[in-house]
């Protein structure tokens, strides 16, 4: 199973999902749990450890938040694939590309 998770244009994206009920059915959610708070710490602090923070120091981003939810399902034996314009911080933890390269 592969997953392919994208901030672009978020609003649109989640008007899309509302209101497409073909898409609902395709797409898994995946909440925002415990889990997945304490991996983005994980993230956040290995980032800032090797001097590349992806936000500012008193912030725990949507970045690590993202790449904590792809982390957790890749290590559950999923390839996830986040499609981004910001392939820089979010390649650090898990497989990001620009999403007009993805095919």
């Amino acid at each position: 199973m592969a997953a392919i998770i994208s901030l672009r244009n978020i609003y649109a994206n989640y008007y899309l999902f509302v209101q497409s009920p073909k898409l609902k059915a395709t797409i898994t959610y995946c909440p925002i749990t415990t889990e997945v708070m304490l991996k983005a710490a994980e993230l956040w602090a290995e980032a800032r450890n090797r001097g590349k923070p992806t936000a500012d120091p008193n912030a725990l981003d949507g970045d690590v938040i993202l790449a904590a939810q792809a982390k957790l399902l890749t290590d559950r034996g999923n390839e996830v694939i986040i499609a981004t314009t910001n392939v820089s911080h979010l390649s650090q933890f898990v497989d990001a590309r620009e999403w007009r390269l993805i095919q």
